[in-house]
């Protein structure tokens, strides 16, 4: 709900670029959906707990290497209603506005839950995991 109503409050007053051309649906549509690609690749980095370089080559050539390069392929060939809007959409200081508002409204709340259930309330894995962490002996807390 929060990605498409950000972004539906920020383009409601039909809101021009720096250049001065009007947004219309396929921009409104990008920032959504770019919103998206960006709150479940944080997601998805917040809850893995083996992060390795892999992983980081993996995120960003795969997930949003393949997004924003789709993005501007598509928006010098025919197949895609988007012709020519990519270059107004990454022009326009709203659309890193609306992106970084959605990924903060959508993502920060899993960050404090995350951080609470450590920290006030830890599992037993995140016991050990901390101890682990802090290289202190387990014979020091089984006694």
């Amino acid at each position: 709900m929060v990605v498409f109503w950000v972004p539906y409050f920020a383009w409601r007053q039909n809101a021009s670029t720096v250049d001065g051309d009007s947004t219309d649906i396929w921009t409104f549509s990008i920032a959504s959906f770019t919103s998206i690609i960006m709150v479940v690749t944080l997601k998805l980095i917040l809850y893995e707990r083996f992060f390795t370089v892999y992983n980081f080559i993996a995120i960003l050539v795969f997930s949003l290497g393949v997004y924003i390069s789709y993005t501007w392929i598509s928006n010098y060939l025919s197949f895609s209603n988007t012709i020519h809007t990519m270059p107004t959409v990454y022009t326009s200081h709203l659309f890193y506005l609306v992106v970084v508002l959605n990924v903060g409204i959508c993502t920060v709340p899993d960050y404090f839950i995350r951080a609470y259930k450590f920290v006030i309330v830890p599992s037993p894995s995140d016991y050990l995991r901390n101890i682990v962490n802090r290289k202190v002996e387990i014979e020091e807390h089984m006694s």
